[in-house]
């Protein structure tokens, strides 16, 4: 019973560990959509995490801008993770 203590600290480590790691993540897909959508042209991006079951190495997320026509869109993306040192592309539910 000494050792249940250590257990769960390190359990609770372990969660907190993984929690930030996601976080950094989709911060870093968050920066290279709102980079990819610059090149374009676009202007008043909002990037939102879609919390949608399913594969757990895919990444969706729902976007707003403003294109450089200064028209106002709304899509959906995802990337997907293939592997740890693959390059991630960007998948446009909608053309940008």
């Amino acid at each position: 019973m000494e050792g249940a203590p250590i257990i769960v600290i390190l359990g609770i480590v372990l969660a907190v560990a993984a929690i930030l790691a996601s976080a950094a993540a989709s911060g870093g897909n968050q920066q290279r959509i709102r980079q990819h959508l610059v090149e374009r042209g676009a202007t008043d991006i909002f990037i939102s995490k879609a919390w949608t079951p399913g594969d757990k190495d895919t990444n969706i997320y729902d976007v707003a801008f403003t294109d450089s026509q200064g028209e106002q869109r709304r899509t959906r993306c995802k990337i997907c993770r293939s592997g740890w040192f693959s390059v991630q592309e960007i998948y446009w539910e909608d053309p940008v």
